[in-house]
């Protein structure tokens, strides 16, 4: 459970960073393609393609480091967006509701508007929305999470 609290808090600092340099790097093209994804994941859920959907969400997020320029806090969002999936689909909640896409266009139409203080904002809130879903108090632990991600 303290690994999945350590995941989530880490993404949530790590993402804030990516969303300032995505506002300085990002093209049009780069607002289109996160764009499209995010229309993507709203279809899995809408389809009940819940795992789909939480991929999708991924690819957004690690699309969003990408973009930031930052090699290495891309590098991190590749270790942390994939383990946060495993936390959501582990301890979600049941009666959560599955709407990060609506957070995802409006942070999307935020930095593209390229206000900084309101997309970190934004995204600080998204995170900890994230963070919220699962029920990391409530439930036995079903697997060591370092064990999970090691490479055997």
């Amino acid at each position: 459970m303290q690994q999945a609290k350590d995941i989530l808090s880490a993404r949530k600092l790590i993402e804030v960073a990516i969303v300032e340099d995505v506002i300085k790097n990002a093209t049009p093209k780069d607002y289109k393609l996160l764009r499209e994804i995010v229309t993507s994941e709203q279809d899995k859920i809408e389809h009940k393609e819940i795992s789909k959907g939480i991929r999708l969400s991924g690819d957004f997020h690690l699309l969003l480091a990408k973009i930031s320029g930052n090699v290495t806090l891309e590098w991190i969002a590749t270790t942390l967006v994939p383990q946060t999936s495993l936390v959501i689909v582990l301890y979600e909640r049941p009666d959560q509701p599955k709407c990060s896409h609506f957070k995802h266009f409006e942070l999307i139409d935020v930095m593209q508007n390229g206000d900084v203080a309101k997309a970190s904002s934004l995204m600080a809130k998204h995170i900890q929305g994230i963070e919220d879903r699962p029920k990391l108090d409530e439930r036995e632990v079903v697997s060591d999470l370092e064990d999970i991600f090691r490479k055997r």
